[in-house]
């Protein structure tokens, strides 16, 4: 069974989502694979960001022999045999090393003369530092690509494909289709609507409210109001159809006739030249060969397949196409039941209906997903398309997704802190800013705000260790060794213990001394050496120098030059422990 990441794998470099940074149309690598000049490359970053479907791709489109590896099973007499079909050739295969970290160092030296002599266009992907995991002679051959996780509207539009594929609909916390901006709008995308009609007025009151305002689009705003604004006319139209039923008699005859020997294209265009009884007759018999019952209707013009009553002919080109041909010049109107058939060209007939439904299964047949659900399968994935995919395609097997049964297989978000809207991002810097802020109960607040959540315990515990020595340091350097303790601890405990320790950390971090004098001396003294402050060590001290004196040979100090400038980089403060160390330091110096 191909699996469903695999099923929605780009075909072109204009599908593939993320790494804009590297593949903008004048980005260098985007330049070399479309000039076909495609260099030695190792992509590394997170997983399921793209980096095999991009080798892929470059192999696609630069038509050369794609050679997948594995480090993890790479053997080189089985990269020699794959590579010697094209020795003697004019094609120079792709060589695509997956998990390229796994390489030992003398595979690692076993590609330099491939990659040096371009036997083969070697391209490599990791999870891992390249800096730290391949040689310096592998990297000076190659470029370092670095891929980041997909944002937001990226893991949107790739749920939004994966959805179609699978033939899943979103719908609310209710089951209705759900009507977000540039998802279902009148006019532009198609829906399975059935009982259109009731919901309309459903949407009109949400419209009242902050809901329609941000998932309503512009045009389906636009098209409720002048739906409103018509009902009157409704009855009008009613009453002009009821006057014309007696010369309903006179005109079928003449029109039978000649329908029988008018062009299919040219009998609607002919209906419209009558007088406005005429029309009406006519409309009245489209409506029986429809055999549209009262109060429904076809919306196939709209975009929509389904049924519904009050449908309104809105401002898109269509629907003036439809208005203009029915009235010339007179406005669009609002109509209901049989009269309704007779403005839609297209009006579904009975027998053409069942066709269309034996190939479009109805709303009620088709599989769904929540819009919650969705939003925290993109928000929970950390920006992993793939994990995301994966998880999908396993909530598939449902007829209806919810949140609980994405939260049942996926209880601990993957992601590092952010999501859609920025909401895990918010509270963990509002966690971060209550503890520097001593507040021990807004601090548990938001803790418990992230675990429920689905925060990952160790990202949590991560940040705050970074906490415990950018914001507290040496004022208790005992915060830093419980924060550490902390994040071993979640790490191998977890959900729900996990809640326990992190609130202890938490609360202990609140309730310390602050200090941030570690912060601000190490990006001092940073500053100073991006500004161009770079001094020579001072001879005393260098190796083997003959000249340095050792400080427990004069009783644990002695004095002598230690920078050929002074400089000044820390700050003492007499906040918490640091006072003990100032005092410390004063002695110490004070000792000849």
């Amino acid at each position: 069974m191909t699996h469903l990441a695999t099923l929605l794998r780009p075909q072109t470099l204009d599908d593939f989502l993320g790494q804009s940074h590297l593949l903008h149309k004048n980005a260098p690598l985007y330049r070399a694979i479309a000039a076909k000049q495609m260099p030695h490359c190792f992509f590394y970053g997170p997983p399921g960001t793209g980096k095999t479907t991009l080798a892929r791709l470059i192999a696609k489109n630069l038509g050369d022999v794609f050679l997948p590896f594995n480090a993890t099973k790479f053997k080189l007499e089985s990269l020699h045999s794959a590579l010697k079909p094209y020795q003697q050739s004019l094609i120079t295969p792709l060589v695509f090393i997956d998990e390229v970290h796994r390489l030992t160092k003398p595979q690692q030296e076993a590609l330099l003369p491939i990659m040096e002599d371009r036997v083969a266009i070697v391209l490599g992907a990791s999870t891992e530092n390249p800096f730290y995991t391949l040689t310096n002679a592998i990297r000076s051959r190659s470029l370092l690509c670095e891929f980041k996780p997909l944002n937001v509207q990226e893991l949107e539009e790739l749920l939004k494909r994966a959805l179609e594929k699978l033939g899943i609909q979103k719908v609310d916390s209710n089951g209705d289709l759900a009507l977000l901006e540039g998802d279902l709008a009148l006019g532009k995308h198609s829906a399975d609507l059935a009982n259109f009609g009731t919901a309309i007025p459903r949407i009109l009151e949400e419209e009242k409210g902050a809901k329609c305002e941000k998932s309503a689009s512009s045009s389906l705003r636009a098209d409720l109001s002048a739906w409103r604004s018509t009902q009157t006319k409704t009855q009008n139209l009613e009453s002009t159809f009821e006057n014309s039923a007696a010369d309903t008699q006179k005109v079928d005859s003449r029109e039978n006739a000649a329908s029988l020997n008018t062009p299919q294209n040219e009998k609607t265009e002919a209906v419209f030249d009558k007088t406005p009884q005429a029309e009406a007759v006519e409309m009245r018999k489209q409506a029986k060969r429809c055999k549209a019952k009262p109060q429904q209707v076809s919306l196939e013009n709209r975009g929509f397949q389904g049924v519904g009553e009050g449908i309104y002919l809105g401002d898109n080109e269509q629907a003036h196409a439809v208005e203009s041909t029915i009235y010339r010049s007179k406005p669009a109107i609002a109509v209901q039941g049989e009269a309704a058939a007779g403005f839609f060209r297209n009006a579904t007939p009975e027998s053409d209906k069942a066709e269309s439904t034996s190939k479009k299964p109805s709303p009620h047949s088709k599989k769904t997903i929540t819009q919650e659900a969705c939003s925290y399968l993109i928000s929970s994935s950390g920006g992993d398309g793939r994990a995301m995919l994966n998880l999908l395609e396993v909530l598939a097997l449902s007829d209806h997704i919810t949140l609980e049964d994405v939260k049942s297989l996926r209880p601990v978000s993957l992601n590092d802190g952010t999501s859609e809207a920025s909401t895990h991002y918010n509270l963990a810097s509002a966690l971060i800013k209550s503890i520097r802020g001593s507040d021990a109960n807004a601090s548990i607040y938001y803790l418990a705000r992230l675990i429920a959540g689905g925060e990952n315990p160790e990202f949590i515990a991560r940040r705050l260790v970074i906490l415990a020595s950018e914001d507290i340091g040496n004022a208790n350097p005992n915060a830093l060794n419980l924060a550490t303790s902390t994040m071993l601890s979640v790490s191998k405990i977890g959900y729900p213990e996990a809640r326990i320790i992190l609130a202890q950390c938490v609360i202990y971090l609140a309730s310390c001394p602050k200090s941030n004098t570690a912060y601000t001396a190490i990006n001092s003294a940073l500053e100073a050496i991006n500004q161009g402050e770079i001094l020579p060590i001072s001879p005393h001290i260098l190796p083997h120098s003959k000249t340095y004196k050792y400080p427990h040979n004069f009783g644990g100090y002695v004095e002598q030059q230690y920078l050929l400038k002074p400089l000044k980089f820390v700050n003492p403060t007499q906040k918490g422990f640091e006072k003990t160390l100032n005092e410390w330091l004063e002695k110490i110096h004070q000792t000849k």
